[in-house]
């Protein structure tokens, strides 16, 4: 008997902690109590060495000292959720531990941290949060990450050997791929990191996210997708890829020792960069390759808005192929708006090219603003790219297009007219005020106006590659195609990201059954489309009031549903987990 009554005390005790769901930390708690809203746990690191899958960790308002390792995994449609309790402010503060990382999570699956603010870790290779091994299904949801700093001194040198990191993802491994990568609505900020970058996913990741994010006051770049560095040891699986960078604002990324982009592919492939806004950084948007005799691949830039940009707005191509760099490949630049890069007037315009193999480059507006009236740049390569296809944008220069500038490998061009008999490119392009909504440069508004000639100057041989919606998730056909990240519609800018969703989607995200329901003032009878990020329909049915829709059959991702009348078109997104 006295050894079964511990047995049945010890078995009770483990069916009460696996059978509770939420769990609860604050400052004042004590670690050896259950955990409970009135007798919450102490530590952050004892919440991640015990919850349980299916289980939330509440974390009260506080200050925690501690640096953090994730020790527990979910399962399929039992994530475990570590997040701040309503709206408390929760910050973990690495200051005074020698942690390399604020947070790190090796080797788990089904892992969610949810409006936790990650600050102070100043030493050489530091991180906010870390992720690397055997992961997938970790999603970083509304946090924020501060202060993360190679060193203490602002006037540090920098060399290859200085690095922090305030969100960075390692795919190390050859066997095993990290899959299902969620950041979203993070803020990252005022963090000094070196040779490094803010947010970064590198090597053997395969399925990401990088979405609604605020990133802006870095010292190097902003958000970085990363292939052919040695992060993991087999070549052929080296690379981030299938991915998604969407509806980020980047501003602000600039390096005391190199121009640093907003936005950079380096050797990446098959990811989609859209709907984001980029603005004062050094360079925009810049897909290159970093590394000699490999490539970055299959890269579409799309519906973004890039202004502002001190050394150019959106740059493509292996900068020193072959000796130096790699190269691009089947990439395509599509329905971006850019205005007032090269505020340095260094001569490398809106547009910059390098070295690069079949891509395309159509139905963008460039707004050149600068004193030295370039526009477009090619620096001189081994040969003028093959298989380029560039055409059907819409250019303008205030000074007009007879005082425009191009250089074109080792050619320079006195006009835009000059630079179409030289080199047979641009030949339907027009030249001509896109007429935006407002060309104050210290705060623009790269909307269309009703008058604008952008408003169906695009080429619709590119429809489905600059896909079904616009900036502001507008149908991307309104009667015709429009040149530039913007569709003119009547109520052009009301979808725009932060804006209410008229379309009420719930549960978001979804995993079995979502419902979809329309407002009181909407009349139900109507078309609900659901398409994947590339444009694909995989779902059409009559809506009435509400529509009950099974997902069990779609993938994991991200999906645009769309209801349409007569008279309107009302967009949602849907998140199937």
């Amino acid at each position: 008997m006295k050894t079964i009554l511990p047995l049945l005390i010890f078995i009770c005790m483990g069916i009460t902690i696996y059978a509770q769901n939420n769990f609860y930390v604050a400052t004042n708690g004590d670690d050896s109590n259950p955990g409970s809203l009135n007798q919450p746990w102490e530590t952050i690191q004892y919440a991640m060495d015990v919850a349980s899958p299916g289980s939330t960790v509440f974390i009260m308002a506080g200050t925690y000292s501690e640096k953090v390792y994730v020790n527990v995994s979910g399962s399929s449609g039992n994530f475990i959720t570590f997040r701040n309790f309503e709206n408390d402010e929760v910050i973990i503060d690495g200051t005074g531990w020698n942690d390399p990382a604020i947070c790190e999570i090796y080797d788990q699956q089904y892992i969610r941290l949810q409006g936790l603010h990650f600050k102070n870790n100043i030493q050489n290779d530091a991180m906010g949060i870390f992720i690397e091994g055997m992961c997938s299904n970790i999603e970083i949801i509304g946090c924020t990450i501060s202060e993360i700093h190679f060193s203490a001194d602002p006037n540090a040198p920098i060399n290859e050997n200085t690095n922090a990191q305030p969100l960075i993802v390692y795919g190390s491994l050859a066997d095993f791929a990290i899959t299902n990568l969620l950041i979203q609505d993070c803020e990252i900020y005022n963090s000094r990191t070196g040779y490094s970058e803010a947010l970064a996913v590198n090597g053997n990741i395969d399925g990401f996210e990088i979405s609604g994010n605020e990133v802006h006051d870095i010292t190097n770049i902003g958000i970085d997708a990363i292939g052919h560095e040695g992060t993991c040891p087999d070549p052929a699986f080296d690379q981030a890829r299938n991915g998604y960078i969407d509806w980020n604002t980047v501003y602000n990324c600039l390096s005391p020792y190199a121009s640093s982009a907003g936005i950079y592919i380096d050797g990446a492939s098959n990811i989609y960069i859209e709907n984001n806004m980029v603005f004062d950084n050094q360079w925009g948007i810049e897909v290159g390759c970093e590394n000699p005799g490999k490539t970055a691949s299959a890269i579409v830039v799309r519906n973004n808005f890039v202004y502002g940009n001190s050394s150019g707005g959106i740059q493509l191509g292996g900068y020193d192929y072959p000796s130096g760099s790699g190269y691009v490949t089947d990439c395509m630049i599509v329905n971006n708006s850019l205005f007032n890069n090269a505020t340095l007037n260094n001569y490398d315009g809106e547009l910059t090219l390098t070295y690069s193999e079949n891509c395309t480059i159509v139905n963008n507006i460039f707004y050149s603003n600068n004193p030295e009236g370039q526009l477009i740049s090619l620096e001189d390569v081994v040969a003028v790219p093959p298989g380029l296809s560039f055409d059907y944008n819409l250019w303008y220069h205030p000074d007009g297009a007879e005082n425009t500038y191009i250089y074109w490998n080792g050619t320079d061009y006195d006009s835009f007219d000059a630079f179409i008999s030289g080199t047979g490119f641009e030949s339907s392009a027009n030249f001509i005020d896109p007429l935006f909504k407002s060309t104050n440069t210290s705060d623009p508004n790269l909307h269309l106006t009703e008058d604008s000639p952008a408003i169906g100057a695009a080429n619709t041989n590119w429809l489905t590659e600059a896909g079904n919606f616009d900036i502001d998730d507008e149908a991307r056909v309104n009667e015709s195609l429009d040149s530039g990240a913007d569709e003119f519609h009547v109520s052009s800018g009301i979808f725009e990201k932060n804006q209410p969703t008229v379309l009420s989607v719930f549960p978001n995200p979804a995993r079995e059954t979502v419902f979809f329901k329309l407002p009181q003032e909407v009349a139900p009878d109507g078309i609900l489309e659901i398409f994947t990020s590339e444009g694909k329909m995989v779902d059409r049915q009559t809506i009435q009031n509400m529509t009950r829709l099974s997902v069990k059959t779609f993938k994991p991702g991200l999906y645009l549903a769309v209801f349409r009348t007569s008279e309107q078109t009302l967009v949602s997104k849907l998140r199937v987990e």
